[in-house]
């Protein structure tokens, strides 16, 4: 089924989940506080730049389970919640 998808389309289902397991690792209130690394007080810059590694981290980590998905896809597995244990 893979070898009748073209590059573009690849690419296009990587995109699609990266954005949107990057949306979910840092929400855009967090990412704001990247601009705080430009500021002109040290505490400010410190916090700033926390942030942006932070930020950033996360970002790496999203792109690399987006490729892990588009690769080989989510399989449903079988999990014991625990669910009527006393």
């Amino acid at each position: 089924m893979s070898a009748s998808r073209t590059v573009v389309e690849k690419v296009a289902d990587w995109r699609t989940a990266y954005l949107a397991i990057k949306a979910e690792l840092t929400p855009e209130a967090f990412r704001v506080l990247t601009d705080m690394a430009s500021a002109s007080d040290v505490q400010s810059i410190n916090v700033g730049m926390v942030a942006a590694r932070t930020v950033f981290a996360n970002d790496r980590a999203a792109a690399t389970v987006a490729a892990l998905l588009t690769q080989s896809g989510i399989k449903i597995s079988e999990a014991d919640y625990g669910e009527g244990i006393e």
